[in-house]
């Protein structure tokens, strides 16, 4: 552990993680939770205010998004640490999310223990990532194809995500706090940019790139 108190803002749509995830973080010598967040408009403001030295983020939240937040919290700020955290369901592109600026990516059954580690790697100027995350990353970096998905902005990706996760379009539309319409429109620039025509095709592009366990 680093003799520093590490200040640290842990962003979730979902109260009880955020708050589970705070309370057990709170409990360790030279942790200090400054700050929750449940979007990524919110989490930007707050990072400005409280100036955490690492933030704990959801990938997948309403608004403007964890791969978005990423970006602008290191514009006005590069040396906040951004550790993402998914589901065991979210494998988004971990080298995408690496690529603007998150040094670390974990799934959110990692252990206590696990957490503490890839905070401290952090916080020493190093990377963080679990190894089966680390895996697919290395496997990914060796392909020598270009990803298709790389046409997609960082919503689309998201969008992308839940509809091969089995989400209805209702169902995406609330988790972004969005209108039916502009879902399906996403869901329209998808289609278009992957040259795909229905679910099926999304669902094997989804796997051929990580995106979902096989």
């Amino acid at each position: 552990m680093t003799k520093n108190v590490i200040k640290v803002m842990v962003v979730d749509d979902h109260q009880l993680i955020r708050h589970g995830i705070s309370r057990l973080l709170s409990d360790v010598k030279n942790i200090k939770i400054v700050g929750q967040a449940h979007d990524g408009e919110t989490a930007l403001q707050m990072t400005k205010d409280l100036q955490p030295d690492v933030v704990l983020m959801d990938l997948v939240m309403p608004g403007i998004g964890s791969l978005e937040a990423t970006k602008r919290i290191l514009r006005f700020c590069k040396d906040i640490k951004i550790i993402i955290m998914a589901s065991n369901r979210d494998n988004l592109c971990p080298d995408k999310l690496l690529d603007i600026g998150a040094v670390g990516y974990l799934t959110k059954d990692v252990t206590i223990d696990e957490l503490i580690e890839a905070i401290d790697n952090v916080i020493l100027g190093g990377h963080y990532v679990s190894a089966d995350l680390a895996k697919k990353l290395v496997m990914r970096k060796f392909d020598v194809e270009e990803s298709p998905l790389d046409l997609l902005s960082s919503r689309e990706l998201q969008v992308l995500m839940l509809i091969a996760d089995g989400c209805r379009t209702k169902d995406i539309a609330e988790r972004f706090s969005l209108s039916v319409k502009t879902i399906s429109t996403y869901r329209h620039r998808i289609f278009n940019k992957l040259k795909i025509k229905n679910n099926v095709e999304l669902l094997k592009l989804a796997m051929q790139y990580g995106l979902i366990n096989v």
